[in-house]
């Protein structure tokens, strides 16, 4: 039985009203439980780590959280609450183009320091997919496919960058994201890349900073062309190296 720090929390679903309490999951192990609608559009993700949900993550308009949910008119905050079990932040993730409205909603354990082992970012690289997806679907694209051999060029670029001590699109010698498809046999026709590095290592803040971007970053994510999606992060340099590779 997983604990459940969160004893007062329940997200609601929208579509019929009944309530999701959050309180008792049962997990063989740690990592990131995911309740997602066939379509990707709506997606509920709890957190859990040494058997205690940690943190939990709603994205899409079927879940409603004190009235929050994707397309909700709120201005951008974290806010500190206790419900007695545990001390907790609430994150509210709004799109700055869309006239600052709500896209996630992000609750977790207040102070707590997430790990940057393979297990714990892969798990984040889960709840990033997801996200995008979630996206997509609000502004009315079709979700993207997690594709295996993509999320390998994604990893080992993102591996590379840290033990090599660079950050940029081009590689050292100077090979492209075109370059790494091919090389890994993928065929495509339009492809694009992000990539962050910083000490961020939750996966949906990194994607809140690139749906804000004004670099670039937002548009593979909304563009109708891509079918597939692979992302790797990994860390080193006491930083954390992620690549979302996106292609039709």
């Amino acid at each position: 039985m997983t604990r459940c720090g969160f004893d007062d929390l329940e997200f609601v679903n929208a579509n019929t009203g009944d309530g999701i309490c959050v309180v008792q999951f049962y997990a063989e192990q740690d990592g990131v439980l995911i309740y997602a609608d066939a379509d990707g559009g709506n997606t509920l993700m709890i957190g859990v780590d040494q058997g205690t949900v940690r943190a939990i993550y709603g994205v899409g308009t079927g879940f409603l959280w004190n009235g929050l949910q994707a397309g909700s008119a709120a201005k951008a905050r974290t806010e500190q609450f206790s419900d007695g079990a545990m001390p907790y932040s609430v994150a509210v993730l709004t799109d700055s183009f869309d006239s600052g409205r709500v896209h996630s909603v992000l609750l977790r354990e207040s102070g707590r320091t997430f790990r940057t082992d393979a297990a714990s970012l892969a798990g984040e690289v889960t709840i990033n997919f997801y996200g995008v997806n979630a996206f997509r679907h609000f502004h009315g694209l079709p979700v993207l496919t997690c594709s295996a051999p993509t999320a390998a060029v994604a990893g080992r670029y993102s591996r590379y960058m840290a033990e090599s001590n660079f950050f940029d699109h081009r590689a050292p010698d100077g090979t492209s994201v075109a370059d790494r498809l091919n090389a890994a046999g993928i065929p495509w026709r339009a492809c694009a890349e992000n990539l962050y590095m910083g000490t961020y290592t939750m996966g949906l803040v990194i994607l809140d900073g690139w749906i804000n971007s004004e670099g670039g970053h937002r548009a593979p994510i909304l563009e109708q062309r891509y079918k597939n999606l692979g992302i790797g992060a990994y860390a080193g340099n006491g930083r954390c190296y992620w690549t979302q590779v996106f292609h039709d």
